[in-house]
């Protein structure tokens, strides 16, 4: 009896784009690559889906997936137009696994090592929440770095308040709907600051990067972008006290708590990048990135949802008794309408046409609060996500009461227009 050893073909394709310590093996990927040869000749062979279960815990231990260009190129049809999903982000599949892929600009001066962004990669990797897309792995060819995420199959918020088809129409058409979505959005920037380790900064929330799925369930896109492409510098330090948000006052009134220790990004050259109207002052005065620039573009996506309009919105201005059309910061218009003796007046007339008057406006007023008190201009008096949280929860659950009432209400109306 004699065996017959074959030797392994090697791959002309570069294999590690991270140093080989940080890497997991070759053969174990999320695309489900070939296992066969890590068993005997003699051993059975095991069925597909055990194999892909065994590559799946074999890379919780090793770490996030790494990918060579070419199997990104595969795996988006060479980047083919038609596949494009976002801006700079495309849809493929690797293995049996949809994903979908972005590409990315990295400042290599802001790693002293691959290693440095090996490691960043695997803190990103091991987040897990509900509302958080997961990142499987990366992939790095020359000045670029191409993200790969789990696919979620969904729309943008920005679309889902306003549909491209007509303005009139909104897939968050009821105020149960659209509180849910914040709520998932507050928990998962929560998770992000509070819960995870080491704490997350997002940088670019907005409401074109939180997607919303079929179920009207909202989820975080691009978590550790501004991390891995070095957009911004980690440090620790201390930062001012934390706000507390007062919960017999709403949001209106500010109650300091104990300081503690928080990360402050700061950019080596000032350079200033972010979607115009989610930007706080002090970021765009002095370039400074903390957790409470996550909390103020937060807001602006609080003011998003209750108004329908974009975060840069267009307004009329009386201008020598003529109406101009300007575009203003939606928490302008937020801290304008929130302002005065007649604020829940305002506040109805600003809120969402497509809702219907069909809200508490108590409850309404209450996020709108919510959402002035994160956009302050001071980031001292903006409150962390925990309080956000914890006041949109009991807000959330008051709307579950109010749709359930609407409903009946509705119900008995139809039961009452019946012929008899």
């Amino acid at each position: 009896m004699c065996c017959v050893l074959r030797k392994k073909r090697r791959d002309p394709s570069p294999r590690r784009p991270f140093p080989r310590q940080f890497q997991a093996n070759d053969d174990v990927r999320h695309n489900g690559g070939d296992h066969s040869s890590s068993f005997a000749s003699g051993a059975s062979r095991t069925s597909s889906s055990t194999s892909s279960s065994m590559a799946s815990v074999r890379n919780m231990v090793f770490g996030p997936a790494t990918y060579n260009f070419c199997e990104i190129s595969a795996a988006t049809g060479n980047f083919d137009p038609s596949r494009k999903v976002g801006n700079s982000v495309w849809r493929g599949s690797l293995g049996n696994v949809s994903v979908a892929i972005s590409r990315k600009q990295r400042n290599t001066g802001r790693f002293t090592s691959e290693i440095q962004l090996s490691s960043l990669l695997r803190s990103i990797h091991v987040l897990h929440h509900q509302s958080v897309v997961k990142l499987l792995g990366a992939c790095i060819e020359g000045k670029y770095l191409f993200l790969v995420y789990r696919f979620v199959e969904s729309a943008n918020l920005r679309d889902c308040l306003r549909s491209k088809h007509g303005a009139h129409i909104s897939v968050l058409s009821s105020w149960l709907s659209r509180l849910r979505v914040a709520l998932d959005v507050a928990k998962g920037l929560e998770y992000l600051h509070h819960l995870c380790s080491p704490p997350l900064i997002h940088k670019h929330i907005g409401s074109r990067n939180i997607l919303v799925s079929n179920e009207l369930r909202a989820q975080i896109a691009h978590v550790g972008v501004s991390v891995l492409t070095g957009e911004v510098e980690f440090r620790s330090t201390k930062l001012p006290e934390d706000p507390k948000i007062s919960p017999d006052h709403g949001m209106g009134e500010i109650q300091p708590e104990n300081s503690s220790s928080r990360r402050l990004c700061r950019s080596r050259s000032i350079k200033i990048s972010g979607v115009q109207g989610y930007m706080p002052p002090e970021y765009i005065s002095s370039g400074e990135v903390s957790f409470k620039y996550d909390v103020f573009a937060f807001g602006v996506v609080l003011a998003e949802i209750l108004s329908g309009q974009e975060a840069m919105c267009t307004t009329n201005g009386g201008v020598s008794d003529q109406k101009v059309a300007k575009r203003v910061p939606l928490p302008d218009l937020l801290h304008s309408v929130m302002t005065g003796d007649d604020s829940k007046i305002k506040l109805r007339r600003w809120m969402d046409p497509l809702l219907k008057d069909l809200f508490p406006l108590d409850d309404a007023y209450m996020v709108a609060s919510i959402a002035k008190a994160c956009t302050d201009p001071n980031p001292v008096n903006r409150p962390d996500m925990v309080e956000v949280g914890v006041h949109l929860q009991k807000l959330f659950i008051s709307a579950e009461q109010f749709d359930a009432t609407v409903r009946a209400h509705r119900e008995i109306l139809t039961e009452s227009l019946q012929p008899r």
